[in-house]
């Protein structure tokens, strides 16, 4: 089920596999950071991208692991990097974009605010 809905959407956006690992961690990855609005929502939703992560290549080694003899760890590693690569980077440097730090001044200013009324 899990590959047919996967072949189906590789089929219907004509990208590669490696393509949608990327695509796929950077969909995650911000979907849960916009809706989560709590303090660590890049933290939050970086867990969230890297538990797809996993369950995608624990599924994909479920199906493979009757068909090739070969070690195919190489493979799941190369996934694991091409969906974590971007919500990494963006984990790791999203407080030094400008927008980024513009909402959380803003934020700290009217909750200063609100204290003083």
């Amino acid at each position: 089920m899990f590959h047919d809905f996967k072949r189906f959407i590789i089929e219907l956006t004509l990208l590669s596999r490696d393509a949608m690992h990327v695509h796929v961690g950077m969909a995650i990855f911000l979907l849960i950071w916009l809706l989560w609005r709590w303090r660590g929502a890049r933290f939050v939703a970086w867990l969230g991208a890297l538990l797809a992560a996993i369950t995608g290549e624990w599924l994909d080694h479920q199906a493979i692991a009757y068909h090739i003899t070969g070690p195919v760890w190489i493979e799941h590693w190369k996934d694991m990097f091409s969906t974590m690569l971007w919500p990494t980077i963006l984990t790791l440097f999203i407080g030094f974009l400008p927008y980024v730090s513009r909402k959380k001044k803003e934020a700290e200013q009217w909750s200063i605010h609100a204290k003083k009324n």
